[in-house]
């Protein structure tokens, strides 16, 4: 079976890191733009969001210039993402789960999707370590689909 990789942040981050993330991955990179887009929460509650993104190399950070971008390393992820698809032997129970919203490989501390989330790294990007991006993000497998299903 033809498949498609994608990945979505980790249940570890709560909703103000998630949201950040989707700002940022849709174009918002001023760090007051961010602050003004969400008034429900307090600058505090942002600012956290924020470092603890950017400890965990989600992102980075321009100081000086007050802009948050995503970090390389996930930059090279997303582009492997959209640019590959993989042949895999899926066994037949899984199949559906993979066509209709995709497959996903998560799990902090299991060992076995640890290794799987390792293998998807290392394959996505041969030769380069990601380790830090195994406990950060969780990996879905979905179905690959002709133009007409986008």
């Amino acid at each position: 079976m033809k498949v498609k990789i994608d990945f979505q942040l980790n249940r570890q981050f709560g909703v103000v890191e998630n949201i950040i993330f989707r700002l940022i991955l849709n174009g918002f990179t001023d760090s007051r733009e961010i602050t003004k887009a969400l008034p429900l929460f307090s600058d505090s509650v942002i600012a956290n969001g924020i470092k603890h993104l950017v400890n965990r190399q989600i992102l980075a950070a321009d100081i000086e210039a007050s802009k948050l971008y995503l970090s390389e390393p996930l930059v090279a992820i997303i582009d492997m993402c959209l640019e590959n698809t993989y042949e895999i032997d899926v066994p037949a129970e899984l199949e559906s789960y993979i066509k209709g919203d995709g497959l996903m490989i998560s799990g902090i501390s299991d060992e076995e999707s640890h290794s799987l989330k390792q293998a998807v790294l290392f394959e996505l990007l041969p030769g380069i370590r990601l380790d830090m991006y195994v406990d950060s993000i969780d990996f879905v497998l979905c179905e690959e689909r002709g133009d007409q299903h986008e």
